[in-house]
């Protein structure tokens, strides 16, 4: 089941979708932080037609500000973020209970397609030995064409039977493999 819920994309999905949420959260709590700048500056300043001399100056400057009342803005975006945040994670979680859901209903068919396909084959050779004995009955005088006919017929069907159960295995080994990600 771990194997589903690992190689699942919706719990792929739901998994990045959770993060993203969480640095959603870390994002909002930086509001809460203060905000520093700094700039710096360089001028020349020539009179002259010449490229020499001249006057330079420099500037450095820092800032710093911290709001320090905006209506409550700040504690509504952490309050949305967190929220969202908790629903992602519960969205996760049901991913991963429909995977594993998934997955078990698919190891079900799976194994019910095994058995019917083991019932089917016993079916089919019961029905050949059946055949066989009523065209005996038949040589010997004892059985009718019709009781030949009618052997035939559900032998046929039982090898139908055999073939229609190997179909639905491979169907259900397909959805299996399409729930792991993976080939069994």
């Amino acid at each position: 089941m771990q194997l589903a819920e690992s190689g699942s994309p919706t719990v792929i999905a739901a998994t990045q979708a959770a993060n993203v949420a969480s640095a959603n959260v870390r994002a909002a709590k930086a509001s809460f932080l203060p905000t520093i700048s700094m700039n710096t500056g360089y001028n020349w300043n020539n009179q002259d037609r010449s490229f020499t001399g001249g006057k330079t100056s420099w500037s450095l400057g820092f800032s710093m500000s911290y709001p320090i009342f905006n209506n409550f803005q700040r504690q509504s975006s952490v309050d949305r973020a967190q929220f969202s945040y908790r629903v992602s994670r519960l969205q996760e979680d049901d991913a991963r209970l429909a995977a594993r859901q998934q997955a078990d209903n698919a190891l079900y068919s799976l194994r019910t397609a095994e058995r019917a396909i083991e019932i089917a084959e016993e079916a089919a050779r019961v029905a050949a030995e059946d055949l066989r004995v009523v065209r005996e009955r038949y040589a010997v005088g004892v059985a009718t064409i019709l009781d030949v006919l009618i052997s035939q017929s559900a032998a046929s069907q039982a090898d139908a039977t055999v073939i229609t159960s190997r179909y639905d295995y491979v169907i259900a080994r397909a959805e299996l493999e399409a729930i792991l990600g993976r080939g069994l």
